[in-house]
């Protein structure tokens, strides 16, 4: 059928203009831009509920099997269960199932799911979701352990601290995406996402900031006023201006969704060889409708983590 559409749609082409099959050309391009957004939509959606749905499962099984001496795992695909540890064929299977191992033998590990699931299972065939440390240095102390099973268990151990991290970073992005709404519909136009900066040998202070504008509005000019502070929380006045204070004033035009990097390595606005934290007191935007947005409490609110920038009052 594949086939058949696509020789009629060659055939229907044939013997058209190039500005009609140009033309053609840019309708489906302008169809396939929000199917392409969609689809990135639903993907970053799904990957959140799956990852929403794997620490659920952690804790039913948690839940479910308490009380019991082992270590929570999940099955991997195919996974085959036997009805004893030396049974050689197995007819079942317990793919993917989430569940608890306990005793250990010939190679085997003794596995219950919280799905009904009963038997055992390869050393190879599961990984664990939580930190199976303890469960794992008792099991390598029994000392009945076949010779290369101690590497199957690191395995095991090091693919669940895998998928943790995976899990983790899905999650964290939602969060950060949720926060970003968040401010949005407060109005807050821009987010502040790094300030950093290095001292150099001349003692110039070289800041480092990136922000992101999320309003609808084009910035025309962005000041961003600093303080400087020594390791003691004094403040660390300027060689040359003689205040602890400095501004630095960005030319736009900035759009909507754009990221700015300001580097100040090469033109340092600041000169204190002290100098060991800096805090942001304010944000002046100028748009390029002629409007200002001024942010001094917002710088606050706006911080998704202490980590990525200081404010008054935080050098010390």
């Amino acid at each position: 059928m594949r086939f058949l559409i696509l020789a009629l749609f060659c055939l229907s082409a044939h013997g058209q203009s190039s500005t009609t099959l140009s033309s053609q050309i840019s309708d489906i391009d302008s169809k396939l831009e929000p199917l392409r957004h969609h689809f990135e939509v639903l993907r970053d959606s799904i990957n959140l509920l799956e990852s929403k749905k794997e620490l659920l499962l952690r804790e039913l099984a948690a839940a479910e099997l308490s009380g019991k001496a082992g270590a929570l795992v999940k099955t991997k695909q195919y996974t085959d269960l036997y009805d004893t540890p030396e049974q050689a064929r197995s007819e079942t299977r317990a793919s993917s199932q989430e569940g608890i191992i306990t005793e250990h033998r010939n190679g085997r590990f003794y596995f219950e799911g919280i799905n009904g699931f009963k038997g055992w299972i390869g050393r190879d065939q599961f990984v664990f979701t939580q930190d199976a440390s303890e469960y794992v240095e008792s099991i390598l102390q029994s000392g009945a352990l076949a010779p290369d099973t101690p590497r199957w268990l690191e395995i095991a151990q090091s693919e669940y601290k895998q998928q943790l991290r995976s899990v983790e970073l899905v999650l964290e992005e939602q969060r950060q995406a949720d926060f970003l709404l968040e401010m949005i519909g407060k109005g807050i136009p821009l987010m502040l996402e790094s300030v950093s900066f290095t001292v150099n040998s001349a003692g110039g202070v070289e800041p480092r900031i990136i922000f992101t504008n999320i309003s609808t509005k084009t910035f025309k000019y962005v000041t961003i006023t600093l303080q400087a502070f020594n390791a003691v929380a004094d403040p660390a006045r300027g060689r040359f201006n003689g205040s602890n204070e400095f501004s630095l004033s960005l030319v736009g035009p900035i759009e909507p969704s754009s990221s700015t990097l300001y580097n100040g390595d090469r033109n340092p606005p600041f000169y204190n060889n002290v100098t060991s934290c800096l805090a942001v007191t304010s944000i002046v935007i100028d748009y390029m409708d002629g409007g200002k947005f001024t942010m001094i409490k917002d710088l606050v609110t706006s911080r998704y983590s202490r980590e990525h920038y200081n404010v008054a009052g935080e050098c010390g």
